[in-house]
């Protein structure tokens, strides 16, 4: 729990540790792979990589893209070009390097373990699915649950349970389709549990 002051310090300091490597990644591809230079033609410093990092990652924020293409280079290089004055050529083709260098390796990572597990796209989805009706069965005023919470509680399925998704094998609205609104529907009636 972070109500304790040790543990949101230990976040904080971790937190900051790993901006700062994510910073330190920046900088090197920057001097090291592009050799960028600010207006003053010097080698941009390692606070400008910090800030690029601080200002790129905060943008992520925006709702976007998935793996954030687009807000995120284009804010990166308005970062480098508009405060240090990099060239727009440069910086452009290494904030799109940069985020490949960013994306890939733990996306690739994912997948490796994703098959390490024996896992498929297919049953994360349906994770999700269930976590969702679970977390619309449960919805408490402190806000959504968290998957353990729900685990815990035991209202999740866990293991190689069936999903709620798959359990549901009659329409409720009349169309003919079971569909993500006859799921809501159920849920919402806390008719789930009886299924």
């Amino acid at each position: 729990s972070l109500r304790s002051p040790a543990s949101l310090g230990a976040v904080f300091g971790l937190s900051v540790l790993a901006w700062l490597f994510e910073a330190s990644m920046y900088y090197v591809l920057g001097n090291w792979g592009f050799n960028l230079h600010g207006a003053d033609n010097l080698p941009l410093p390692f606070y400008a990589y910090v800030l690029a990092t601080a200002i790129a990652n905060l943008s992520t924020l925006i709702p976007q893209a998935p793996g954030f293409v687009g807000v995120f280079d284009a804010i990166a290089q308005v970062v480098l070009v508009g405060a240090f004055g990099v060239a727009r050529g440069p910086a452009t083709s290494y904030v799109l390097v940069l985020h490949a260098a960013l994306l890939l390796p733990v996306s690739i990572l994912g997948f490796v373990y994703l098959a390490r597990e024996s896992l498929s796209w297919r049953d994360l989805t349906h994770l999700e699915e269930s976590r969702a009706a679970a977390s619309a069965r449960e919805h408490e005023l402190e806000g959504p649950l968290t998957d353990i919470e729900l685990v815990q509680e035991g209202k999740l399925p866990t293991g190689e349970e069936p999903v709620v998704a798959q359990q549901v094998t009659q329409p409720v609205s009349g169309d003919g389709v079971v569909d993500e609104d006859d799921i809501t529907d159920i849920a919402q009636a806390g008719k789930l549990n009886q299924l």
